[in-house]
């Protein structure tokens, strides 16, 4: 019976795939960082706007819309 111990696996892989493998991964380990970073930083974000007391967008928006909406004269609206 022959037992033979593996030792070890000799494998080159060329510099254009190591570089390619290496700027895959900090890619991906870039946008999980950035992602996480966003997502501690958005109630920080939150919580500035309300003691600032400013609009957020979608009111911001809204008022856009109802100003539009009265510069526009009658005959031109799209109701008629």
């Amino acid at each position: 019976m022959n037992i033979e111990v593996i030792t070890g696996c000799l494998a080159y892989i060329g510099p254009g795939a190591g570089l390619g493998l290496g700027g895959a991964v900090l890619g991906v380990l870039l946008a999980l960082l950035t992602a996480f970073a966003f997502v501690l930083v958005w109630p920080l974000r939150a919580l500035y706007r309300k003691l600032r007391g400013g609009s957020t967008e979608m009111q911001a928006s809204e008022a856009d819309a109802n100003r539009t909406a009265a510069t526009i004269p009658a005959e031109h609206s799209p109701a008629n």
